[in-house]
Formats: structure tokens, sequence, C-alpha cells
């Protein structure tokens, strides 16, 4: 055996290539092939490209659906099946096939003693499909397909989840006993119905090794979040909060909070126009091992030094701290930045005292017209800040200097500044930023 026939080395090799180069590594000799197919077809695109291997596909009108040309003596199963197995991701909807299709080949499935699927190592699974029907033939065909092992289930932003489809998609799942989902990621437009909410929710909550969770399309109530139940493994979630004012975000977070106490990464947009205070996320204390915080909302309050510090005291490591606009209603018309109400640029020292050891970046509202701390009254100090988000922010040229030497006095190396589009004196920031720079490199030279 040479080196190049060994499997573990071939396995690293191939990994890395392209899926031209696969297809030419798959033609090379019979050592080569099986491995160059495994990746090759361990991602595609769209189911079409499974279908095309059991037999040619042709459409009966021009725009229309594709079906299979003559499969009354059945196709090449063989081929089919062997391809069928290796596949562990798949984007759903993108190709249009007639509503017959799938059922064929299950049949043949089922006929050869191989099972329910012939996705059997399906692990995940987009709906990406842009701007296809709410209740799609096309979306319920795919649902029996999904293995009870699958891990993510994702549906792209654009792909419309009508209530049928949705229940469909829920029964299908309990039929298969789905239980081992570590993401879900539902970007989809979805039914607000209360039965609808009840069901997803009851769903979710049977999925206790989730990991990631993102609900951007159906505004979560602390109710629906109390009906999840406990996800002791959920580390990541990323939710939209509101729509109807009287939601409080307060309960919401408490339920949280409660709810998924190993939290690390944490986003919320709130929708309603009722002004928020940070102190909402207080209720998130029992998630004391929380990383990442994001709060997006339409009308962000004024970030106070109190609140700081109670915060500071429910997350000891916290890394990446957020408090900023959300910027765009249903029509992504921009609010006028002079809304916000901007915290003092001295308010970076508090976030230091707190988070002095783990933070590497703050996004809030600052606001330089309330004066900029003395250098050498500065007590609090960045060990690992990267960044700092300036939103809404403005400085004028003759507060440059002074704010740059404020923030140069707490950091030990150079922070890059981002800069909102709405920002009326970006440049401004630019030369603070420079300036920083300068007194840093300065002070280590």
């Amino acid at each position: 055996h040479g080196v190049v026939d060994l499997p573990e080395l071939l396995s690293i090799i191939f990994s890395n290539l392209r899926r031209r180069e696969l297809a030419r590594a798959a033609r090379v000799c019979r050592t080569w092939s099986p491995i160059a197919l495994d990746y090759l077809w361990e991602n595609i695109d769209d189911l079409p490209q499974l279908f095309r291997v059991y037999s040619p596909q042709r459409r009966s009108l021009l725009g229309g659906p594709f079906h299979f040309k003559d499969v009354s003596n059945g196709g090449c199963f063989d081929a089919f099946w062997t391809h069928a197995r290796r596949i562990r991701n798949v984007e759903a909807c993108h190709g249009t096939y007639a509503s017959n299709v799938i059922p064929h080949l299950l049949d043949q499935v089922k006929k050869a003693g191989y099972g329910q699927t012939f996705l059997p190592n399906l692990r995940k699974i987009l709906f990406a499909g842009s701007g296809a029907s709410a209740d799609s033939p096309q979306f319920l065909s795919v649902f029996p397909l999904i293995p009870a092992t699958l891990e993510n289930l994702s549906f792209g932003m654009f792909t419309a989840l009508g209530t049928n489809t949705a229940f469909a998609m829920l029964q299908s799942f309990t039929r298969a006993s789905m239980e081992h989902l570590k993401t879900i990621y539902l970007g989809a437009p979805l039914s607000t119905s209360q039965d609808l909410r009840l069901a997803f929710t009851t769903f979710i909550g049977q999925q206790k090794d989730l990991e990631e969770l993102g609900i951007w399309s159906l505004a979560l109530s602390a109710e629906d979040v109390r009906n999840i139940g406990s996800l002791p493994r959920l580390t990541r979630l990323d939710l939209h909060h509101g729509g109807d004012p009287c939601q409080d975000l307060t309960e919401t977070c408490t339920a949280i909070g409660n709810q998924f106490p190993n939290l690390q990464k944490l986003s919320i947009i709130n929708k309603t126009r009722i002004e928020t205070d940070i102190l909402v996320l207080e209720g998130l204390a029992p998630c004391c091992e929380l990383r990442t915080v994001a709060l997006m909302c339409r009308r962000p309050g004024a970030v106070t030094a109190e609140a700081i510090q109670r915060l500071g005291r429910g997350w000891p490591r916290l890394e990446k701290l957020s408090f900023e606009p959300w910027n765009h209603d249903e029509h992504y018309d921009y609010y006028e930045p002079t809304e916000y109400p901007g915290a003092p640029i001295g308010i970076l020292e508090d976030v230091a005292l707190c988070w002095s050891e783990t933070i590497t970046a703050v996004s809030l509202i600052f606001s330089a017209s309330d004066g900029v701390p003395e250098p050498f009254e500065v007590q609090g100090r960045f060990k690992k800040l990267r960044q700092i988000t300036v939103d809404h922010c403005r400085v004028y040229d003759y507060q440059v200097h002074r704010v740059a030497e404020f923030v140069a006095a707490m950091c030990t190396t150079a922070p890059g500044f981002e800069y909102n589009t709405l920002a009326e004196t970006p440049d401004d920031w630019y030369a603070v930023e420079e300036e920083v720079e300068a007194i840093i490199k300065r002070r280590q030279a």
C-alpha cells in the first residue's frame, strides 16, 4: 500500500477538496472512489440531485414540476440507495418536482426492506425555498423523510410556513419520535394561532438535547417560555419578543433565566414601542454562564452605572455586551438617532470594573456631551477589549483628544471602533481610534 491509499489520510485530504475535485478523485481508483463519494454526497443543495440518480426527469409543461420519465420497471435503485445513505445535510425545496416523486421512492425503500426513509443518516435539513407556498405539497412530502436522528432543523427567512404545513410537520416529527434535535432555527413566517404556538412550544420542550434555538418569526411571551419547560443543555437562544405592548419583557427574561440556566449566548429583539430599560435583563441572573448578551429594541433607554453594576453581579464571565436600537420597522424605515438617550462615555469605566478580565466587545449608545472623565481618575482596566461599537453617538473635534485619552487609559491594547451607518460624524470617531492607538503605542514603547 502506498501512503495515498491509507483511508485515514485520504479522509483528511478529501475533507478539504471542493465538489469538482472530489468528483475527479472518485474516478481515480477503487480505493479512492468510496471515500471521495462519501464527501461528495455528504452535502447536497437540493433533493432533485439525488432523484436524478434513480431515473432521468422531465417536465410536462414549461416551468412545471419534474417527473420521472419512465419508472414502470423501476429505476436505478441500488445506485440511488448507495448515495442516499451518504447524505448528512440537505437543503430542501429548491428544485420543483411532482408530489408523487417522494412517495414512489419511499415505496421502493420499503419494498427493499430498508426502513421508512431513504435518508437514514440525515443530520441537518434546511428548508430554504424562496417564496415557496405556505402549504406547499413539496414541504408536506419532505417531512416523512426526516429520521428521528435529525440534529439540525432550519427554516430560512423567505420560506413561508402555513398553519397546515406547520401542524403536518409537528405531527410527522411526533410520529417519528424525534427527540434528539440539537439545533432549531425558525426564520420562516409562522401563523400566530394559539393552538399552533402551544403545539410548537410543546415540541421544542421535548428536545432535551437542544443546544441552540432561534425563533425570529414568532414573538415568544413568558407563557411560551414556561410552556417549553426546562432545557438544561440549551446554550444559545435567539428570539423576538413583543408585537403586543402588554407583553412584559422583564417577565420573559425571568422565565428564560429559570428554564434555561446554562445559556451562554442570548440575543433578543424587542419589537414593542415602549421604552426598554436594560435592567429587564436582570431576570437572567440564574444564567451565570452567560458570555454574550445582545438586546435590540425600538426605544432603548439610557444605561446607568447602577444598572451595569447590578448586571455584573449576575454574569461574572460576560464577554460581549450589546444594547442598541432595532432600527427598522416592517417597511425597513429608519428612526432618527436623536430618539435614543445616550449613556455618558464614562459608562465604559463601569463596564471595565465589572468585567475587566473577560469583556471583549461593547456596543452601547454613548453620549460625549455629558463630559469625559479625566484619564488619571480611571480605575477600571480592560485586559481583553477588542471592539467598541459607537451607536448614534456624536463626538466633536474638540472632544477627540479627551475621549481618546480616556479610552486609552482603560485599555492594554488598542480596541477597534465600529460605527453605525447613521452616525452623523463618523470621521471624528476615526480620529479617536487613531489617537487611542497612537497613545497606547507610545506607552508601550
